[in-house]
């Protein structure tokens, strides 16, 4: 901080010379002194008295016996000494200069300290004298202001002084007072000799004197070195710009000990108020700004918000505007929200918290500290009316704008509060930027706007940056005429082709339809809306727009999204949609998800399946068990059989608890047990099955076990097992059962792949007598046969059978022809009939459930007759 008066005072005392009256300091009249030496003994040696007339008048008489005499009249005694001096007899001063006797030596140092200077520097010698070897500190004291005056008076006695101090002889006394003296001479020609001094043994008086001479302090431990630098430096200036600097230093110095300490204050008055809510409030009203900021952020994230927002009346009175009661809510006290204009300051409308009875609430005038107030207030105030209308006249009135910046964000922070939109929109014409821009179109889009769609509209034009329009858009729909949003939702739409206009259109719409009831008529257009975004190029508009349409409960939007899915190739999207459908919890959506899912088997998507079973338990909520099951086999019925397997394991897992499910409950295990065979999850499904064989379970019944369980064990290459449960089936079936002889042709076959062959021809020949125009089933018969070394037979049934196969059948006629060639060329001898496989190991027949199969022929075909009844090897 300047302060001019008081600078110039300070360099005027600093520089000023002692002024003498002029009545005091007459010329005086020189007799052609020659300074004298100051021989190596220690003290300057005088010159002789000359002869005095005998005649002497009167007048210089008792001048003579005064200063001789001494006396306490300290006026005569300057009067004595001036008149000797006019008189020329120094020879008399310079004895009492250099006498014993102190109350004249007294007497007379003091009276020439006010006499010109140029009168007495002969004496000069006699005053150093006195100065450096006088036993008496109060007379060495009074001849060193003596020589003080002289060296900051006359310059001829400072290069005398300095001629003095250059002798290495000098005593060290007379060597001390001479570098006080210049020190005090204000002649910047003594610098450079007290720097060599501080060599010396008189080293701290002579920084003592630098310091006084320049007003500059290089350090406590300065010596040469730094003195010469700095002087190297500052020769050039005169003493009262070194002053001024030095001033300016000092000055400097002690603000930063005052910043310094007002820190501390602060650090120590921050610290304890720690989180104590009632400090907090206190600290609102602090002297220091620092202290009211940290009151307030620390109000503003206090855990403890019912505490906090007791500094709510603290903060609204101290900002300047009213406070109303029952928690600041006008609609509780009957009264309007005033106008901004009315709002009055300071108004004591309800008594402040006993916390803050003794603060002092006076207006705060810190932009900084304000802006945080307005933070705090709309952070702990959230939802009172009186702090909505304090920061909405902070929005339109403050004129500081890092306060309407807080205001602006503590009113983006509020939800459906309409009043805030107009003024928010009319800051953003203000703060047009992008980031401000998004934020404030943002909070509006929460805010209810009403009557401002041509302003949200004028947002939305393609000369915005994209982020704008985007936000704007969101703005649009969730303005309170819906028909007129959609119209300008349409044109966005037609003209403005970017992404992230269409998501947030996307976004928007699905947001709004929340809002509708079912039977509005704008439903239908937003579900048309949202039907075309699910044609965007962009992969997350599609995802969106799928959302949103779950979130319409619209029948139409099933056929949308199923139609969407045919085409789409996103993972994401895909999964979207059936999330979506499962939002529509549409009964008809459900066989829509089993298509998706079965659609999708051959190449599984991540995250698809996952997807399909949340959307299937939206759907399933609040329903019964029966419904459920009904769910379960429309996803059997449409191939999704995984799903069906997880929906028939919610029934179990969702009702398993409750008697009146039992049915259910049966039913629910055995369609899981089938739909895990479908699925092709065979380990899963055999354990499920022998479970339900040990329980004598109901469902499925013993003959639909043993084939679930044959093909669980197919699945898994067991083929023997498979076998077995396939002829423990067959012998359960009646005879005439439609089933029979698909399970035989099982049977069969899982025999063929396990190489019981000889098993296998046996109920091959059976079947070929019931089925005897089955080409496939006489086929796999030639081949049995021509594995079991029969050639003769299969030749026999190879020639049946590809004389009566159509020329269409291209393809089993190809097979067929290779397989006789190579059984004639075996007959015939031109090939050697093969090598006998390796048998197989026998198979642990699987253990059926109620009634066992008949055991099985397990041991490996060792011959077998061949058709000139020799043994021939099996193969």
């Amino acid at each position: 901080m300047q302060r001019p008066a008081s600078r110039l005072a300070a360099v005027l005392l600093l520089i000023g010379a002692t002024s003498v009256s002029a009545s005091a300091r007459m010329a005086p009249q020189q007799a052609g002194n020659v300074p004298p030496t100051v021989p190596t003994g220690g003290s300057p040696q005088t010159q002789p008295a000359g002869a005095v007339a005998d005649t002497v008048p009167d007048e210089l008489r008792q001048a003579r016996d005064l200063v001789e005499r001494g006396g306490d009249d300290h006026a005569r005694l300057v009067l004595a000494a001036k008149t000797l001096i006019d008189a020329g007899d120094l020879s008399t001063l310079r004895l009492v200069l250099t006498g014993r006797a102190l109350k004249p030596l007294s007497g007379l140092l003091r009276a020439l300290e006010k006499l010109d200077g140029a009168s007495i520097e002969p004496l000069l010698p006699e005053i150093l004298s006195a100065a450096g070897s006088q036993s008496v500190a109060a007379v060495r004291e009074l001849a060193q202001t003596d020589l003080r005056y002289l060296a900051a008076s006359r310059a001829s006695a400072v290069e005398t002084c300095i001629g003095w101090l250059a002798d290495p002889a000098l005593a060290a006394a007379s060597r001390s007072a001479l570098v006080d003296a210049l020190g005090e001479s204000r002649n910047l020609v003594a610098v450079e000799p007290l720097i060599r001094a501080l060599e010396g043994p008189q080293a701290a008086e002579a920084r003592v004197a630098l310091k006084q001479l320049t007003g500059h302090d290089p350090g406590p431990h300065a010596g040469v070195p730094e003195w010469t630098a700095f002087w190297d430096e500052s020769r050039h200036f005169k003493r009262d710009v070194l002053l001024e600097q030095a001033l300016q230093a000092q000055e400097l110095v002690h603000e930063q000990l005052l910043e310094s300490m007002a820190a501390e204050v602060v650090r120590s008055r921050i610290d304890r108020m720690d989180n104590d809510i009632e400090k907090l409030i206190t600290g609102l009203a602090d002297d220091y700004p620092d202290v009211r900021l940290a009151a307030a952020v620390r109000l503003a994230a206090h855990e403890n918000k019912t505490g906090a927002a007791a500094a709510v009346p603290v903060l609204l009175r101290r900002l300047g505007h009213a406070v109303l009661g029952n928690g600041g809510n006008a609609a509780l006290e009957g009264l309007a929200i005033p106008a901004l204009e009315s709002v009055p300051l300071l108004v004591p409308l309800a008594a402040p918290p006993a916390a803050a009875t003794d603060v002092v609430l006076t207006l705060e005038t810190d932009p900084g500290v304000r802006a945080q107030f307005v933070t705090s207030v709309g952070q702990v105030g959230r939802g009172r009316d009186d702090v909505r209308t304090a920061l909405l006249a902070e929005l339109q009135t403050s004129p500081y704008g890092v306060v309407t910046a807080a205001a602006a964000a503590a009113l983006c922070t509020l939800r459906d509060q309409p009043s805030v939109v107009a003024p928010l929109l009319d800051y953003l014409e203000r703060m047009p930027g992008e980031e401000n821009s998004v934020t404030i179109l943002q909070a509006i889009a929460l805010n209810k706007p009403i009557g401002v769609i041509p302003r949200l509209a004028a947002l939305a034009v393609p000369e915005q940056l994209p982020r704008v329009r985007a936000a704007a858009v969101r703005a649009l729909m969730a303005s309170e005429n819906t028909q007129l949003a959609l119209d300008r939702l349409q044109q966005i739409f037609l003209i403005d082709t970017n992404t992230d206009v269409h998501f947030a259109m996307a976004v928007a719409l699905g947001d709004r339809v929340r809002t509708l009831t079912a039977d509005a008529v704008e439903r239908t257009r937003v579900v048309a809306l949202l039907g075309a975004l699910l044609d965007d190029v962009a992969p997350s508009v599609r995802a969106e727009a799928a959302s949103a349409l779950g979130r319409t409960g619209a029948n139409a939007a099933v056929a949308l999204l199923e139609k969407r899915s045919a085409a789409e190739t996103e993972a994401s999207v895909v999964v979207a949609i059936v999330q979506a459908l499962g939002s529509l919890k549409l009964q008809e959506a459900v066989p829509v998800i089993g298509r998706i899912v079965a659609q999708r088997r051959s190449v599984p998507l991540p995250g698809l399946e996952t997807a399909a079973q949340s959307a299937l338990s939206v759907l399933g909520e609040q329903r019964p068990p029966v419904q459920w099951l009904e769910l379960a086999e429309s996803l059997a019925g449409n191939e999704a059989h995984s799903l069906a397997a997880w929906c028939y394991a919610e029934v179990i897992r969702r009702f398993e608890s409750r008697a009146e499910a039992r049915d259910a409950l049966a039913l629910a295990r055995a369609g899981r047990a089938r739909e895990l065979v479908a699925a092709a999850q065979p380990e899963e499904a055999l354990r499920l099955l022998e479970q339900l064989a040990a329980d004598n379970a109901l469902y499925p019944s013993v003959v639909e076990r043993l084939a679930l369980q044959a093909r669980a064990c197919e699945a898994l290459s067991n083929f023997g097992k498979a076998a077995d449960f396939w002829s423990a089936r067959l012998e359960l079936l009646p005879e005439g059962e439609s089933s029979r002889l698909a399970t035989q042709r099982s049977w069969a076959d899982a025999l063929r792949k396990a190489g019981r062959n000889t098993e296998a021809l046996k109920q091959l020949r059976e079947l070929v007598a019931v089925d005897g125009a089955n080409n496939t089933l006489l086929f796999d018969l030639a081949q049995v046969e021509e594995q079991l070394g029969q050639y003769a037979e299969a030749q026999t049934d190879l020639d049946r059978l590809l004389g009566r196969l159509a020329e269409q059948d291209a393809g089993l006629r190809v097979q067929v022809q290779a397989s006789l060639d190579r059984v004639r060329a075996v007959l015939a001898g031109n090939l050697p009939a093969p090598a006998a496989a390796p048998a197989k190991p026998a198979e642990t027949p699987a253990k059926p459930a109620e009634t066992p199969a008949k055991p099985a022929d397990s041991v490996p075909e060792k011959e077998s007759v061949g058709p000139s009844g020799q043994t021939t090897p099996g193969r």
